[in-house]
């Protein structure tokens, strides 16, 4: 029906399909009065399609539904996600590949980009990046059943480029730069994955954990005498010779040479595997400036050996533990996730208050100690670097040494130096200082996040 002659203010009603929609003719004069409709853009859409887990087509259902509820939507949503889908697909490649699994080998499919220089590019473009000051994080993990290389790139000064939901070093903006299932962090294993991505060709930090990262460079695991990642010493709170390229090639030239000796591997300053990355670098150059220490696991670590200190010396530390809803349930089932460890650390005053209310007082050089390393985490752990970094890992020392010989003395505890503790003392003020960056920026956090959110991904 036409009708001709409408003047400004008329209303009518439209016929939708669905609810009517009474609609007034013109623009009111009174701005406050319009009505705004707001377009959802293309970038909103993938974030919500990422932090909701929708498939492609429940995607497309996003949209549809947002459009008949009135609320604008950025056009052509559909052909952009096929877009940026193509765009993806020639970006990956899929091979075959053998791998060990435990005694046995297996075949397993590889997922992993074809060229990681020209990926990084995209990425820095894709987010409008300045190419100087970016940093391309790669992260090397297995969980939930994968093998995984990711990769985050971003601007520590700027962790928001294209996106204001989610920072562009988060599990949520990272990539799959390599991904398999079913194999473990073997050596061999992650060698093949390596292989692929040419990384000699790209500048690029390291995010991992001491596991896998004794794996990637040949060592052993760390029950043996010599497996610090960083140095030659023995798991103390001294650094002994710090480790180099060169000095890992030449032990490992050594062994091989002995026959690959296992039971003498200590000979050979446990490493008994060829280091899988910096093969072009200097052969000077030092693991401790290369290799950032991975805050995740040393802060997990240091808490877990404190706290497992407590509740054997201090039974009733369980049931407080429980009351206050911090639970013992590490990554591997065990100890205190990162979560856990923080909360922990948050109710020191707590636990001292009821401790000296208890008459509990020969437990508070332990809380000490945490303390000592509390200030250490807020001073080195964060995105940017603390005052007194080096004083208050000096005194997280002294007080972990302290405590040593108050815990034979007053409760016959031995308590010993764990690898984590090592590192803490020993290495994380030399990497930061060469670096000046905070570990913060190199955080395996996302690394480990991922395998969560991937799982239901796949």
């Amino acid at each position: 029906m036409e009708r001709e002659n409408i003047v400004s203010g008329e209303q009518f009603v439209l016929s939708t399909g669905g609810n009517l929609l009474s609609v007034t003719v013109g623009v009111n004069e009174n701005k406050s009065k319009r009505k705004k409709v707001n377009q959802v853009s293309f970038q909103t859409i993938m974030e919500l399609s990422n932090v909701l887990e929708l498939s492609k087509n429940k995607t497309k259902k996003l949209c549809s539904t947002l459009r008949s509820n009135l609320t604008g939507v950025e056009s052509n949503i559909n052909i952009k996600m096929t877009e940026l889908q193509d765009t993806l697909e020639t970006l990956y490649k899929c091979k075959t590949e053998e791998f060990l699994d435990g005694d046995e080998i297996v075949v397993r499919d590889i997922v992993y980009v074809k060229n990681s220089t020209e990926f990084i590019k995209f990425i820095i473009d894709e987010r409008g990046i300045d190419t100087p000051n970016a940093i391309a994080r790669i992260s090397i993990d297995g969980g939930q059943n994968f093998l995984k290389v990711i990769i985050n790139v971003f601007d520590p000064k700027n962790h928001y480029s294209s996106s204001e939901m989610y920072k562009d070093s988060g599990v949520k903006r990272c990539f799959i730069l390599a991904i398999v299932e079913m194999v473990s962090e073997d050596n061999g294993n992650l060698q093949k994955l390596l292989e692929l991505l040419k990384l000699e060709e790209v500048d690029f930090s390291l995010a991992f954990d001491l596991k896998c990262a004794n794996s990637v460079f040949g060592l052993s695991s760390h029950s043996g005498k010599y497996a610090c990642l960083y140095c030659e010493g023995e798991c103390s709170l001294k650094a002994r010779k710090l480790r180099t390229l060169g000095s890992i090639d030449l032990c490992y030239d050594q062994y091989v040479c002995e026959g690959k000796k296992r039971r003498k591997m200590q000979d050979y300053k446990n490493v008994i595997n060829p280091r899988l990355i910096y093969l072009k670098e200097n052969q000077e150059t030092i693991l401790e400036h290369i290799v950032p220490p991975p805050e995740l696991h040393i802060m997990m670590g240091v808490v877990d050996k404190l706290c497992t200190m407590l509740l054997c010396v201090w039974p009733p530390f369980q049931n407080w533990l429980k009351t206050h809803y911090i639970l013992m349930r590490g990554y591997h089932g065990v100890g205190l996730d990162g979560n856990n460890a923080n909360k922990f650390m948050s109710l020191l005053d707590v636990l001292e208050r009821d401790v000296t209310l208890t008459a509990t007082i020969d437990i508070l050089p332990i809380i000490n100690c945490v303390r000592k390393f509390s200030l250490v985490k807020l001073a080195v752990f964060g995105l940017e670097m603390g005052a007194d970094i080096s004083a208050k890992i000096e005194d997280f020392k002294c007080s972990f040494s302290s405590l040593q010989l108050y815990a034979k003395d007053i409760f016959d505890y031995d308590l010993k130096v764990s690898w984590k503790i090592h590192i803490l003392v020993c290495h994380i003020l030399p990497s930061i200082e060469h670096n000046n960056i905070s570990l913060g920026n190199y955080a395996e956090q996302c690394g480990e996040a991922v395998h969560h959110i991937f799982k239901k991904t796949w």
